[in-house]
């Protein structure tokens, strides 16, 4: 039998949960504000930490943060990942 968690959450939510952002950081994509990640994370980032919560993998949601950080910087947007985290 299924736990409810995979019953709320299918295994490819799940696998999205915990991959967007190294499949992002593979794609080369530049970030910038406005963009679709940043449309995303306005949306999404409270559903997104809760999943990851759900699937007890919220230790790899600060690793992706992070990672997120990192592809901010190299694009000289950090000031967007502070904001986005500070709201």
């Amino acid at each position: 039998m299924r736990s409810w968690v995979d019953q709320c959450l299918p295994s490819h939510v799940q696998y999205a949960c915990r991959y967007w952002v190294e499949h992002l950081q593979q794609s080369d994509i530049e970030l910038c504000d406005n963009g679709q990640v940043h449309k995303f994370l306005e949306e999404h980032f409270l559903y997104w930490l809760e999943a990851l919560s759900l699937i007890r993998k919220m230790s790899d949601g600060v690793v992706m943060m992070r990672t997120l950080e990192s592809i901010l910087t190299v694009s000289d947007s950090i000031n967007d990942i502070i904001f986005l985290l500070a709201n």
